[in-house]
């Protein structure tokens, strides 16, 4: 009924959000009982708590963590009146699964390694660290058929590493679209996101008078915090030629973008594997990232530009250092093909996942 429609359940808090998905972790544990099943594959805070609960000695847990910042703290009573439970105070679902989980998984190398500091652990890094033995990094993957710049229906034009020249005709549809100027020389800078302070978004505001001044056009594709939206709503009337936005979601705008762009931002304050430069590599379009989480496992020098800090002098810095390697066609070209070449796709994440499932069916 009701309690599956409202909206966004990304954070945990509402006692809704309890409702949901404490009575689903509790229907999978019923569930698995039933038809004899082996492991459970626990998701998140949305789910980790079944592994605190009671269920067949044989049935083994892995739990997922695509973002450590959301972690479902509810009051005990809540919790208590609808799994039968005896938490007391606060439970934090997240942590319980952290605790008790047979095996633990974050979505990319790296960002495993950060949940074990207080940088990044959002107040969980020492309970990390005591089941760090049962802790791995698995990188996301892409649909690589959906994303196929090759077949891509939304596109102007279609193309591939045979044929990259195509690629420009993507970015000539957007500027005559979305921008006054035409004029294939001039650098179009991408940016699909949650308008959200994770994603960087406050770096983008700090530079964007200077970034400006570039000889570039700048189109952005997202929604989120009010501040950001109202944000680049004024700075879509304020610079007209040279910066477009629309708030709000739209896949085939998305997909115009990643192949029209030249340049796909991503200044992550953390990141824990990130799908935008996937699939924009995946598209020859050339990523700008931040040496944080996942984005250390799928950007490199050879496929796009890297910067270290979280702050807007060397963002900045990294822009310009790509617009100047943007006048050399042919360094450019290599690059594009060398992030197109990069197999991003979920058959080797998925080989590393059943690697999991038979240690796990090993101790069962």
């Amino acid at each position: 009924g009701d309690v599956y429609i409202e909206s966004d359940a990304s954070s945990g808090g509402s006692e809704m959000e309890a409702k949901r998905f404490l009575f689903l972790s509790a229907a999978a544990i019923e569930v698995a009982k039933i038809l004899k099943i082996d492991i459970l594959h626990c998701h998140d805070w949305h789910t980790a708590i079944v592994a605190t609960l009671p269920k067949n000695k044989n049935i083994k847990t892995l739990l997922t963590i695509h973002n450590l910042q959301y972690q479902g703290i509810y009051p005990s009573e809540i919790v208590n009146k609808l799994l039968g439970t005896n938490f007391s105070g606060e439970v934090n679902c997240l942590k319980e699964g952290i605790l008790n989980a047979d095996f633990i998984n974050t979505v990319s190398p790296n960002y495993a390694k950060e949940i074990l500091t207080s940088e990044y652990g959002y107040g969980l890094e020492n309970f990390l660290k005591q089941r760090k033995n049962n802790l791995i990094g698995i990188l996301n993957g892409i649909d690589t058929e959906e994303f196929n710049p090759k077949t891509d229906k939304n596109l102007k034009a279609n193309y591939s590493l045979l044929d990259i020249e195509k690629k420009e005709e993507n970015k000539i549809y957007l500027q005559k679209k979305y921008f006054k100027e035409t004029n294939p020389n001039i650098p179009v800078l991408g940016m699909v996101s949650r308008l959200a302070s994770q994603k960087g978004i406050d770096l983008i505001k700090e530079i964007f008078p200077l970034l400006m001044k570039e000889n570039l056009q700048f189109i952005l594709l997202g929604t989120g915090a009010r501040e950001y939206e109202v944000f680049f709503e004024e700075k879509k009337k304020e610079f007209p030629q040279k910066f477009w936005t629309k708030i709000g979601f739209d896949d085939n705008l998305a997909r115009q973008i990643y192949a029209g762009a030249d340049i796909f931002l991503i200044p992550s304050l953390f990141e824990p594997c990130g799908l935008g430069q996937l699939i924009a590599m995946r598209y020859g379009t050339l990523p700008i990232a931040r040496l944080v989480g996942g984005l250390k496992n799928t950007v490199t020098k050879e496929t796009g530009f890297l910067f270290k800090n979280y702050n807007e002098q060397e963002f900045l810095q990294v822009i310009k250092k790509a617009l100047r390697v943007y006048k050399n066609k042919k360094i450019w070209e290599k690059l594009q093909k060398n992030g197109m070449k990069n197999d991003f796709s979920w058959e080797k994440s998925a080989k590393e996942y059943l690697k999991i499932y038979k240690k796990l069916m090993v101790t069962s």
